[in-house]
């Protein structure tokens, strides 16, 4: 559905700047100074966005659609075969804007955001330090070796600063709602998306190229939507897949069962503005963050407290009865 309401403010832009390059340039400066989009999610879930919404304006607008390149996957249309279930992700899935990536940063003077859990102390948590190098030439995560206030938290890893891990053979991030996977494909020659054997199902998952042992391949951690999953071929080099989890209110620990943990306790969740959800959303993600907090703190949930509450003040009122063998369910 087209939107004409800023089509005055955009043109006027565009005279300033002098033509199309100056606006771009303009609205990506927006989007570098007031966002964390080129921070948050890495440069391959930026380029992804930008060649959706180009891809889905492209066929709306252009009179005659030009045929994409074969080392760039189309999530809109590109189906893959392999042993497991299969997914053909829809145009609609790659039309659809990825605004709910993009995180706005508060300035002075705007709304004071949520706070998110305090940092870990650095005095409490020791991790090994490894200079191995994993995919993408990342530092490996390292293994959570003592802890002083989560002992079930040692032998697992640190979660990375997208809140997932890196990996030999790739590496991870997420939100509540989203799980983005990079996986590199680590051969020397140019890569098509025809080449390529990605498989998404309800609960499991394989990443690889045809006739090759799969690079990723496992049951998930959790239900995802299969209709609201995309991947798509970077740099004729890399498979990048974002996978939008049923269930979005919990973290997940690791992409495929039996690789190595993230310990979610220490995950950082993205700064965000509770304004900017609706009330009961809002309500939900406060209540959420005060459990979190009250649970590091060795303190009772808000539930507990209030049946206590409850509690005292339905003895208060009856001094009559024996609560010494009363237990609070």
């Amino acid at each position: 559905m087209d939107d004409e309401r800023f089509d005055g403010l955009l043109l006027g832009i565009a005279q300033q700047q002098q033509g199309i390059d100056g606006l771009l340039a303009t609205f990506f400066g927006f989007l570098g100074r007031k966002t964390d989009f080129f921070t948050g999610a890495g440069a391959p879930h930026a380029r992804k966005v930008v060649l959706k919404s180009f891809k889905a304006a492209h066929a709306r607008f252009a009179a005659a659609p030009e045929s994409d390149s074969d080392d760039e996957a189309t999530p809109a249309t590109t189906t893959t075969t392999t042993t497991t279930a299969t997914t053909t992700t829809t145009s609609a899935a790659a039309a659809e804007p990825m605004a709910r990536g993009i995180e706005e940063i508060a300035s002075d003077d705007d709304d004071e955001p949520a706070s998110a859990p305090p940092p870990t102390s650095a005095a409490a948590v020791t991790t090994s330090t490894s200079e191995e190098i994993g995919a993408g030439g990342r530092v490996l995560s390292g293994v959570i070796e003592e802890d002083e206030d989560n002992a079930d938290d040692v032998g697992k890893l640190m979660p990375n600063p997208a809140n997932g891990a890196n990996l030999k053979n790739y590496f991870w991030g997420q939100s509540l709602q989203e799980v983005d996977i990079t996986v590199p494909l680590g051969v020397d020659f140019k890569v098509r998306s025809r080449d390529c054997a990605v498989s998404i199902s309800k609960n499991r998952i394989s990443v690889g190229l045809k006739n090759a042992t799969p690079i990723l391949a496992g049951e998930l951690e959790d239900d995802v939507r299969v209709d609201d999953c995309v991947w798509t071929l970077e740099d004729s080099s890399t498979v990048c897949i974002t996978l939008t989890k049923s269930n979005q209110m919990a973290w997940w620990s690791a992409v495929v069962k039996g690789e190595p943990a993230i310990a979610t306790r220490k995950v950082q969740p993205e700064n965000s503005k509770l304004s900017d959800l609706d009330p009961e959303t809002a309500s939900m993600v406060e209540k959420m963050m005060e459990n979190q907090k009250r649970k590091a703190q060795g303190m009772p949930s808000i539930e507990d407290e209030q049946k206590m509450a409850a509690f005292e003040s339905f003895k208060a009122q009856h001094p009559e009865l024996d609560f010494s063998q009363a237990k609070i369910q």
